[in-house]
């Protein structure tokens, strides 16, 4: 679940929470990563689009697992937010 400058899992009431913050950053809606041969539902990556407090947006990667950041990636302009999610057509 992601809320103004961070994010956590929705399952967090069954568990402990983990959560991603930064102060003044607004994250868009993550696109969960599975690991190849993934051993457990959190095993992956969390892929979103964040805009920084200085307008400009940077591309962030969590561990789905512990919700530390990975990597990021930034974006000298700001990118607009989507509406939930994405869609693309199966592979036929």
């Amino acid at each position: 679940m992601w809320h103004e400058g961070g994010c956590f899992p929705e399952r967090a009431p069954l568990r402990t929470v983990k959560m991603w913050h930064e102060g003044g950053c607004l994250p868009s809606e993550p696109y969960f990563v599975p690991a190849s041969g993934a051993a457990s539902e959190d095993d992956g990556a969390l892929v979103s689009c964040v805009m920084g407090p200085d307008g400009a947006s940077f591309m962030l990667v969590l561990d789905g697992r512990t919700m530390s950041e990975v990597a990021r990636a930034s974006v000298p302009y700001g990118v607009p937010y989507r509406f939930h999610g994405g869609f693309a057509l199966a592979k036929k």
